[in-house]
């Protein structure tokens, strides 16, 4: 739940907010009385919370179900975000000679509040290009390209991270305890890459290189992800070498995943 209390911060922008944030891939259809529990506000305050973001086609009510779900509007925001920059499009061409040299899904993504974030793709096959990955979040700490950014993050910011998401078991692979994700973290900086062994999702390895800018802050990082069967042992620092190139070139233009 957002907090409030700042000075100049309007209060019902941040319910409307919270109200917002009860929609994910897991829930995106929800009732009044669930997502007045979830945003711990009574029903009635929810209800003109709601009726006022329906009014704005950010919130939509389906009749039949009486449930809500996320307005239509929501995908022309995330449209012009994504249009905004210009190191997306800067980026397709890399995306897609990767994608072409390992015969894998490759993504160019960023974090936000602690979070990745995807923004682009080259898929792997033409029935696979006819799904987005584009917005969809994972947690930093169980993703190539989450832990190669945090590789490179001031360890407060780090810590920050971990106090407001945790260290979520995703698969029995994942990295759960602080000390071991901060010595795998020191270890990415050393070789420049990480590696996601089925800590995500199980039966998929990824290998994952930061975006860092000028001063060497990582604003956002591409990956190249397959099957344990396609990613071998012996892919890995090849997949990893192309990968810093094709993060070099994106350098410059770095700091537009900043402003997210």
């Amino acid at each position: 739940m957002v907090g409030s209390g700042e000075k100049g911060i309007v209060n019902v922008i941040l319910k409307a907010s919270d109200v917002l944030d009860c929609f994910s891939e897991e829930t995106p259809e929800l009732t009044l009385a669930q997502i007045s529990a979830r945003v711990g506000m009574p029903k009635s305050t929810t209800l003109n919370l709601l009726r006022s973001l329906e009014q704005c086609r950010l919130i939509y009510r389906n009749e039949e179900s009486k449930s809500y779900c996320l307005g239509y509007r929501t995908l022309n925001f995330s449209y012009v975000k994504r249009q905004s920059l210009s190191i997306v499009q800067h980026a397709v061409p890399y995306l897609e000679e990767l994608q072409e040299k390992t015969g894998e899904m490759v993504y160019l993504t960023t974090q936000s509040d602690g979070k990745i974030i995807f923004l682009d793709a080259a898929y792997a096959s033409r029935r696979m290009s006819a799904y987005s990955i584009s917005g969809r979040v994972f947690p930093m700490h169980s993703t190539s390209a989450g832990k190669a950014m945090l590789a490179y993050m001031p360890q407060n910011e780090v810590e920050a991270i971990i106090a407001r998401h945790g260290l979520e078991a995703r698969t029995p692979k994942s990295i759960t305890e602080k000390e071991k994700l901060f010595e795998e973290l020191a270890q990415i900086r050393s070789q420049g890459y990480s590696v996601d062994n089925e800590e995500n999702v199980l039966g998929i390895r990824c290998v994952g290189v930061a975006i860092r800018n000028r001063e060497g802050y990582p604003t956002g990082a591409m990956s190249i992800s397959g099957t344990v069967l396609s990613v071998k042992d012996e892919c890995i620092p090849g997949y990893a070498e192309l990968l810093m190139r094709a993060c070099s070139a994106l350098s410059p233009q770095a700091n537009q995943l900043l402003n997210g």
